[in-house]
């Protein structure tokens, strides 16, 4: 924090990536506001991303997706979120409605207790798939075959996936929280 505090105060610019974010600096560190300019992030990376070579390809056809599948896709630590929707999936199969969640990302700190969730939800027959790291081209071809894309985070600076994902017209279902409502 005082490294951060002290660069905030010798900058001559500084860049976020959006107003949340912006809002956030300022909130915590006295500067004058004018320094400060939103800049968002882009999203046309995704159009340079090759399809999945022959590999991959394979790979993508072993997953044995269903037609109709909700993708999340980040870590699955706390601030993710990840429990709303796995407690959504859970709610679903009450209603007597079979649902597939493919969870893209990896573990991170604090993840344990949603690792262990995926699994009991598994072992009672719920079509859970976590997927774990998925490299770009891989990630992208799952998120284009996705029905839905969810992000339930509780705080977030800007939200690139669920940007990625409406780039490949993929719906996306977003929380209300952080810079989310104004990406997407």
């Amino acid at each position: 924090k005082v490294w951060l505090g002290r660069s905030v105060q010798v900058a001559d610019r500084i860049i976020c990536v959006s107003e949340q974010t912006r809002r956030d600096l300022l909130s915590r560190h006295e500067m004058e506001g004018s320094k400060v300019t939103v800049v968002p992030n882009g999203v046309d990376h995704v159009d340079r991303v090759p399809p999945p070579d022959r590999t991959g390809a394979e790979y993508l056809d072993s997953l044995a997706l269903p037609e109709r599948f909700v993708l999340y896709a980040g870590s699955l630590d706390a601030r993710k979120n990840v429990g709303l929707v796995l407690e959504a999936l859970v709610s679903l199969r009450r209603q007597g409605r079979r649902e597939t969640l493919v969870l893209a990302g990896q573990p991170w700190f604090g993840s344990g207790a949603v690792e262990g969730r995926i699994a009991r939800l598994r072992a009672k027959g719920m079509d859970v798939r976590p997927l774990g790291f998925l490299a770009p081209s891989l990630f992208y071809a799952v998120m284009r075959r996705a029905s839905a894309f969810v992000f339930p985070s509780l705080y977030e600076g800007f939200g690139l996936p669920p940007l990625e994902a409406m780039r490949l017209g993929v719906p996306c279902i977003v929380s209300n929280a952080g810079a989310l409502p104004e990406v997407c």
